[in-house]
């Protein structure tokens, strides 16, 4: 049976259908890669194909990925912490107090599939007062890529307090579909209520972008953290994490420093009770990290991650 495609102003749709949004498509091409994949939820495939005929447009892509090999391997908690590398991706306030120089890579595969793929490259500059960052993110394949470029600055106002924002244009291409783009908008703040304990907060897509002729809308989060210093090698985070139309999340990390070396990470989110761990070796200017989360029904995700920073 064949399909068509109809673009108008207002809609699109595919004839006789009730009408797919862009999240629906990804969806769709992500469940192809684990039937490919995985056997076993053929089944639990074959009945999320057959409800994605009835569902109602809801976001379209560009989700909210974990990138970078601490931010993962904490379960994507820690927006009030400061100083660490690829971080100001998920709060640009944590440009201030960084190291000078930092380079970053890291990549990672939802659910060990190599057709669901995430490569990411930042580099950012601090000075005492001010930073400032790059960064540029692909995730997809060749029937439905995305791809993120950010750019982003930070100013430190008095004593503690850190002020942020990041813009970022956001490209979607799917093949025989289409291609659009957008600009996106997101802030963040940082301070000290204490020696030993920092909050945060960061919000994404504040502008509230929608993309391509059928104004869909992106997905926007609220994020709010506290960091606490327990003792030098030792912190612990909790995050409250909010995306508009999902459900509220509570996510915590762990991260303890064994020595100047070597860093041990874990930490959990209540969405579908996923876990997450991993480590971080360090060895001069240059830090390796690894971080793997959980998911109740589609495995493991792996993350890789190098960065280099020069004080």
């Amino acid at each position: 049976m064949k399909y068509s495609i109809r673009i108008t102003k207002d809609r699109c749709s595919f004839k006789g259908q009730t009408p797919y949004n862009i999240q629906q498509i990804s969806d769709l091409i992500k469940h192809f890669c684990l039937l490919h994949k995985r056997a076993r939820i053929t089944f639990r495939s074959l009945i999320v194909l057959f409800l994605l005929a009835w569902l109602r447009p809801g976001w379209a892509g560009f989700e909210d990925y974990m990138v970078g090999g601490r931010w993962q391997a904490m379960a994507g908690s820690g927006v009030a912490s400061c100083g660490h590398q690829t971080l100001f991706l998920h709060n640009p306030a944590m440009l201030c107090d960084q190291a000078a120089w930092q380079i970053t890579m890291s990549r990672l595969q939802l659910f060990s599939l190599r057709e669901l793929a995430l490569v990411n490259l930042g580099i950012s500059r601090s000075w005492r007062d001010s930073g400032m960052g790059m960064s540029l993110q692909r995730f997809g394949n060749d029937l439905y890529g995305e791809t993120f470029f950010a750019l982003a600055a930070a100013h430190k106002m008095g004593s503690s307090l850190r002020l942020g924002a990041t813009v970022r244009y956001a490209d979607l291409r799917i093949a025989r579909y289409g291609c659009s783009g957008c600009f996106l908008v997101d802030v963040g703040v940082t301070g000290a209520w204490s020696p030993r304990m920092d909050f945060g907060f960061a919000a994404k897509n504040l502008s509230g972008s929608r993309l391509g002729r059928c104004q869909e809308p992106l997905p926007q989060a609220l994020q709010m953290g506290i960091h606490f210093k327990l003792s030098p090698g030792l912190t612990l985070v909790t995050d409250l994490y909010d995306e508009v139309r999902a459900p509220l999340q509570l996510r915590q990390g762990v991260e303890c420093a064994v020595n100047k070396y070597l860093i041990l990470r874990a930490g959990f989110t209540s969405a579908s009770l996923r876990l997450a761990g991993g480590f971080a070796v360090r060895c001069g200017f240059t830090t390796i990290d690894y971080a793997v989360i959980t998911h109740p029904f589609l495995g493991l995700t792996h993350q890789f991650s190098v960065g280099f920073c020069k004080p």
